[in-house]
């Protein structure tokens, strides 16, 4: 999962599967020499051609390819250099966006933190397969609790919490008494050394976090590339506030909480994707350095931009940032946009959860396009000269509507019903970046994303029913939530 956003559904791991399978057969394995030289070859021919075709296409036909600043961005990716990475733009722009500190990341607490990324996924991954209806294992600090033997109607601890959580200081507590270093009890192994080494490193990390959380509702913690927003899917966290949201079901699945039976199916599933976005992304709020480290250690996405920081720019010039942003408690998760800039221009602007209809989105879009284009332009005096292609991301608080002399609350009705316009962040262009309600795909959509005229896009009450179907939504952990404890059964079925 990379991120908030389902982005690889049950269909597309059986496609990818099956793609995978056709490609890995005999008849590909088993090449000649002779034959390995022919299709160099005619690769390198057909390169040659499609290079001179590139050439001679529009922008807007290859526009990735062709647009001057898009190959000056991807290499400028996991380098200090990048201008999208917060500590570049946030001197600057801090008056537009939450209060934000960064402490430098050093090669010891990078590898640290890469190695217990790794080591959590790799250990889920195996004691998942080993026994599906697992607890985990707490010598190695790994708990999970997502299961049908410890929340279906046998379990006996009804209150059993659901979700996963990794204990990374018990690996500290493991190494000193020599246990899981494969050498026999007592011993203690480099393996085991090694890991003691990587939790003091943290430890040292979270003590200065701990400095840094000065706000009194918490902190938003990432790296200079990218937040562990996947850590908050299938956190404990998440659930508890998941379940919160959802209210107290009954068992034969005829309502959800807050979402009643007398709905129509595809707006009652609508209220269980909207609650699992929003429930996600308030896991990630977080008040000690150690809830800090646990976030990251539980997130690929924090393994694979550490790793990929450390190759390019190696260990002696290795220069990158934990940032701690303060927690807005007024923000509402899923009333954040994403705006498309070319030449500093915007072009096009969406709401950010693609799957999330919200009836504001579309009833005050008016009024969200003036505000966010407004303080847009305010901030565009201030951006880094170097930035000239990019998406940056807002979050819109909206005011209580006061209808007019007919009792109409349309966007005519008041003034002021976007109360305030938070900047988020700035980040690349696409496909980089994602395109929310465009299709980066689509041709049409593509010229809009780089030619413009400007278009605003939301979800609307009838895409609803074009959505995907709840299995293809959230993740299969938060679907046996779902089943076990609201009695859900009909997830598959087709709106």
């Amino acid at each position: 999962l990379a991120g908030t956003d389902h982005k690889y559904p049950r269909a597309q791991r059986r496609n990818h599967k099956r793609t995978s399978q056709t490609n890995q057969s005999p008849q590909h394995t088993s090449i000649t020499v002779a034959k390995a030289m022919a299709m160099a070859m005619a690769t390198a021919t057909v390169t040659a051609a499609a290079a001179t075709t590139a050439t001679a296409t529009s922008p807007a036909a290859a526009p990735w390819r062709k647009r001057e600043g898009a190959e000056a961005q991807r290499k400028a990716l996991y380098t200090a250099d990048d201008p999208c990475q917060i500590q570049a733009w946030y001197p600057a722009l801090r008056e537009f966006t939450f209060e934000t500190s960064t402490i430098p990341l050093s090669v010891e607490q990078a590898e640290a933190l890469k190695f217990m990324a790794e080591y959590f996924k790799l250990f889920k991954k195996f004691l998942l397969k080993r026994d599906p209806s697992t607890s985990g294992d707490p010598s190695k600090g790994i708990h999970l609790h997502y299961n049908a033997r410890r929340s279906g109607e046998d379990s006996k601890d009804k209150e059993v919490k659901w979700g996963e959580f990794f204990d990374w200081q018990a690996l500290a507590n493991s190494a000193q008494s020599g246990e899981g270093g494969g050498d026999g009890e007592g011993k203690t192994t480099r393996k085991n050394l090694a890991s003691q080494k990587h939790v003091e490193a943290l430890q040292r990390l979270a003590e200065s976090i701990d400095k840094a959380i000065t706000g009194k509702h918490g902190a938003f913690v990432r790296l200079s590339t990218r937040s562990p927003k996947d850590s908050g899917l299938e956190s404990v966290r998440m659930f508890d506030i998941f379940k919160e949201m959802l209210g107290s079901g009954d068992k034969d699945g005829a309502a959800h909480g807050n979402v009643g039976a007398e709905l129509p199916k595809c707006k009652r599933d609508t209220a269980v994707v909207n609650a699992f976005y929003a429930a996600s992304t308030k896991a990630l709020c977080v008040r000690s350095g150690v809830e800090a480290i646990e976030l990251f250690c539980r997130s690929y996405r924090t393994f694979v931009d550490l790793n990929m920081q450390l190759l390019k720019q190696g260990h002696e010039k290795f220069k990158a940032f934990v940032i701690i942003r303060s927690w807005e408690p007024a923000l509402d998760p899923l009333l954040e946009f994403r705006l498309f800039v070319r030449k500093q221009v915007p072009v096009a602007l969406t709401q950010y959860h693609k799957h999330v209809y919200l009836p504001e989105c579309t009833k005050y879009g008016k009024a969200i396009q003036e505000a966010i284009l407004s303080k847009f332009s305010e901030i565009r005096p201030k951006l880094d000269a170097r930035l000239q292609d990019f998406t940056i991301d807002f979050a819109v608080i909206l005011s209580k509507v006061n209808p007019d002399s007919k009792g109409n609350t349309g966007v005519g009705a008041t003034t002021d019903v976007v109360r305030n316009v938070h900047m988020i962040e700035v980040n690349h262009e696409p496909p980089i970046a994602g395109t929310g309600l465009f299709d980066w795909k689509n041709k049409d959509d593509v010229r809009i994303l780089t030619e413009g005229p400007f278009q605003y896009r939301a979800l609307e009450l009838k895409d609803i029913e074009k959505l995907p179907p709840l299995v293809d939504l959230i993740p299969d952990t938060s679907i046996m939530f779902l089943k076990y404890v609201y009695g859900r059964q009909d997830f598959g079925v087709s709106r």
